[in-house]
């Protein structure tokens, strides 16, 4: 804040101690074999009384953007597995963390070394739909001709019933139809 409040640009100093952060860790018994470490990242600041004057001032005190990175070192690490029933279907889920208000990853294979961010991000490659369908023309130009355009959606029509009937034959037995 010192190098802001030095900006000559800047037409009112920002106060110290305006953000305030506390970081804590708590570790504690999971069961016989494992601990559960707990790493907490608190907004500290508080806002001032709406009439002191004085204190009053326009800054906002959220926390933006915030990370938290930790390295574990020689800590031994086992993901999480949680047995559950949805939907009256037996569920069982594994996960690294459990997070609240922010998202987590490992920064190596290892995983020694994690980094949380204040949102999730889902990467995935781009999935091109199918251009083509082999034996049917669907381009614009021939579906625009009224000699092609029945018999070409026709034909697109029998390759989706036939689609449709691969993926009915492939359910398993212990699924379902509604």
């Amino acid at each position: 804040m010192r190098s802001a409040n030095n900006d000559p640009l800047i037409s009112k100093n920002i106060p110290e101690n305006l953000w305030n952060a506390k970081i804590s860790i708590n570790l504690r018994d999971y069961n016989d074999n494992c601990s559960l470490i707990s790493f907490g990242f608190e907004n500290s600041s508080t806002e001032p009384d709406e009439n002191d004057k004085e204190k009053k001032n326009d800054f906002e005190r959220t926390l933006f953007d915030c990370k938290l990175e930790v390295r574990l070192e020689n800590l031994q690490v086992k993901e999480f597995r949680d047995d559950y029933s949805y939907e009256g279907y037996p569920q069982r889920y594994f996960y690294d963390f459990r997070t609240m208000n922010c998202q987590a990853k490992w920064m190596d294979d290892n995983k020694n070394h994690f980094i949380t961010e204040h949102f999730a991000r889902f990467e995935q490659s781009n999935i091109r739909p199918r251009e083509a369908i082999s034996g049917i023309n669907l381009t614009f130009s021939n579906l625009i001709s009224p000699e092609n355009t029945i018999h070409a959606l026709e034909d697109f029509v029998t390759q989706m019933k036939n689609q449709n009937l691969v993926y009915k034959n492939n359910i398993p037995s212990n699924v379902l139809e509604n």
